[in-house]
């Protein structure tokens, strides 16, 4: 199995045992001169083994960091790729004899410890010990040909360091994201025994001994990795999980990944990977000096939405010498909180939390945010046409190869799931979180797409728009990976003209409504998340087939026999059924909820205009789009799609995806104001 010890980028931040410090105080260079650092990074393994795509970029990384930010001298990085077993003994120690290379370099009492490592960990067979794994090892002998995970703590407890941090994003169940490493009886995974870490040392690892490390295609790195960084720049000590004390702590880090990294796996690879800890809750990993915290800075208040013009770095400080936190790619909305003083710079937020610093020239006001109640064009563009007024019930087109709507006329019904109940203790994968708490909404009437938007009705918008063709996240066999060669017009299956058109981000699906409500006059948008929920609850309150799974495929294309042939390692499945299709399916093709609406579970995920928010605590009644507060720079996928099981075709079940990301699942439906 991949595993991953990390320790990366974070700007002006120290490892230390030691209580929090003032930053004036901390002077990185001199703390960490007689410091070591021990970097492994194991890709390329012998034999069949999978290799681990990013484990030479992970160790890149933190070479960068060690050296260039805690002030390691170069002399003092012992840098080792693809490592073998001598290597990692000599480096490390044996049992026998516990002073290796490492021992050899450290000052007594004036050296800091870092160890990184990244590549496969295995269980033993017999011993269930957990082994990192060399590139000369078999995964099926780690008792022989592995280097013991307890052994490291042990030797390394047992030299006179100021402090040791080892930072493992790993699993030893014998997977990978690849497939299985070890021999196991019918493909069951093993569960190795969890490693006692000695006394003195801090640990944290990615995931538990019976759970895959998942990786990061965006960000070519683990997900703990991605996740990790982020903590260390300071998210941990900013978030919920934190004071803002300008110190970033184990036990702040340990909630911010179960709040963030667990989450990211549940909703990215419906899996369960939660990070486990060992260690003192109140060791300092990291103090931002008070320039880097943006309570320091003198900032004019602001409350707006901007958007990216052609990309751009969030920093850390309002400065081109600050280390970048984030990436923001064109077109993408951000949250501005601020402006600071005296400067063309201004501070940007998601999640309801400071993210970091802009420059002005980069950003320019927001154009997508969906207002309540936005206006209505009197005539189309160009042609002057006015929409025609519909009354509820009615099914319309406002010109030929529009979409075909449906009129309903509202009303008011509980929206998300009640704590407690049966619907609650079957939500899946403990998303139930975030459909509570249940709360009455008032949906005043509109209209609906009858089908999500088809291939063929995309084309002509970009072939109108000269939009174009972007790169897609693509459905393997085991994750998601991204390929620029991937759009709209090939995601990677065929397609029909009728089928619904994915690899579509929330802004593309935005400015095809802002295109047709100027071709037809009418004013088209994104539903909000109360009115998509109202039309495909349909009067219900769950899945129209209930729990006979086996009649799933007359109303919905997801996850079943057929799609099974061609991802068997998917366990998410309903074998109870098929309805032809892997992939997508003709949109229309199965039976209509009670409001004659096609395909609101399956076939496709669908965009709607909510910022994400974690609950339903504070949101509005009136049946609008959420669009203040929350993460805007995410926006909500509701339905599921032709990849996800039962468990997730749910009409209460809501996701959250970056709203720049084009995925082969993900497509969308409109709303339309009645005259």
């Amino acid at each position: 199995m991949r595993a991953l010890l990390v320790l990366t980028s974070a700007f002006a931040m120290l490892l230390a045992p030691a209580p929090p410090v003032a930053a004036a105080e901390v002077d990185l260079r001199a703390e960490n001169k007689h410091s070591v650092a021990v970097i492994i990074g194991n890709k390329s393994y012998a034999g069949r083994i999978p290799a681990v795509a990013f484990a030479h970029n992970d160790a890149a990384a933190v070479r960068r960091y060690v050296i260039e930010v805690l002030g390691y001298r170069k002399g003092n990085v012992m840098d080792l790729r693809d490592a073998t077993k001598a290597q990692l003994e000599a480096t490390f120690g044996t049992e026998k004899r516990p002073r290796g290379r490492l021992f050899n370099w450290v000052r007594a009492g004036r050296s800091n410890i870092t160890v990184f490592y990244s590549g496969h960990g295995v269980p033993g067979l017999q011993d269930r010990r957990s082994y990192l794994l060399p590139t000369d090892g078999d995964p099926n002998l780690a008792e022989i040909t592995g280097y013991p995970v307890d052994l490291l703590y042990a030797n390394l407890a047992k030299i006179d360091a100021k402090s040791v941090t080892v930072l493992i994003d790993a699993c030893f169940s014998g997977e990978s994201p690849k497939g299985l490493l070890v021999r196991a009886a019918s493909g069951i995974t093993l569960t190795a025994k969890r490693p006692q870490g000695a006394a003195g040392l801090t640990v944290l690892t990615a995931a538990a001994s019976d759970q895959l490390a998942s990786w990061d295609e965006k960000a070519k790195l683990g997900l703990f990795t991605k996740h990790l960084l982020d903590a260390l720049y300071g998210a941990a000590d900013s978030s919920e999980s934190g004071n803002a004390d300008g110190s970033v702590t184990l036990v702040e880090v340990e909630r911010y990944l179960q709040e963030e990294m667990s989450y990211a796996a549940r909703r990215r690879f419906n899996r369960q990977q939660r990070a486990t800890v060992l260690g003192s809750a109140d060791h300092v990993l990291a103090v931002l000096p008070p320039e880097m915290t943006a309570k320091s800075i003198a900032v004019e208040a602001l409350q707006e939405s901007f958007t990216v013009k052609s990309g751009a770095n969030v920093r850390r400080a309002p400065s081109t010498r600050a280390p970048k936190v984030a990436f923001l790619a064109k077109d993408a909305e951000i949250r501005v909180s601020g402006k600071v003083k005296g400067s063309n710079w201004f501070r940007v937020e998601r999640g309801g939390r400071t993210l970091g610093f802009v420059f002005g020239d980069l950003l320019e006001t927001a154009a997508l945010a969906v207002p309540k109640s936005p206006p209505r064009p009197a005539t189309a563009a160009g042609g002057g046409k006015t929409a025609q007024a519909v009354k509820p019930g009615q099914i319309f087109r406002d010109c030929q190869g529009c979409p075909e709507m449906v009129a309903l006329a509202g009303g008011s019904f509980e929206m998300g799931t009640q704590a407690g109940t049966a619907a609650a203790n079957a939500a899946a994968q403990g998303f139930a979180q975030a459909e509570q708490p249940a709360h009455r909404v008032a949906v005043p009437g509109f209209a609906i797409g009858r089908h999500e938007v088809t291939r063929a009705q995309y084309a002509a918008f970009v072939k109108a728009s000269g939009r174009k063709a972007r790169g897609c996240y693509v459905w393997s066999t085991a994750d998601w990976k991204q390929e620029r060669k991937r759009s709209w017009k090939s995601p990677g299956f065929k397609q029909g003209q009728d089928h619904p058109a994915v690899c579509v981000s929330w802004q593309d699906a935005q400015a095809y409504a802002k295109w047709l409500s100027g071709k037809t006059g009418g004013n088209y948008r994104l539903p909000s998340e109360a009115e998509w929920e109202f039309a495909a609850r349909a009067g219900g309150a769950g899945r129209p087939w209930g729990g006979q799974v086996g009649r799933q495929c007359r109303h919905a294309n997801g996850a079943d026999r057929d799609y099974a042939v061609k991802f068997p390692q998917d366990t998410l499945v309903n074998n109870a059924c098929g309805d032809g299709h892997v992939n997508s399916a003709p949109v229309g093709g199965r039976q209509a909820n009670a409001l004659d609406l096609y395909d609101t579970l399956g076939n496709a995920w669908e965009w709607v205009a909510d910022c994400w928010h974690t609950s339903y605590i504070g949101a509005p009644a009136d049946g609008g789009a959420w669009t203040s507060g929350g993460n805007c720079a995410e926006r909500v996928l509701r339905g599921g799609s032709w990849a996800e099981g039962p468990d997730f075709l749910r009409p209460r079940l809501r996701l959250s995806q970056d709203a720049t990301l084009r995925i082969s699942h993900t497509g969308f439906r409109l709303a339309r104001e009645l005259k």
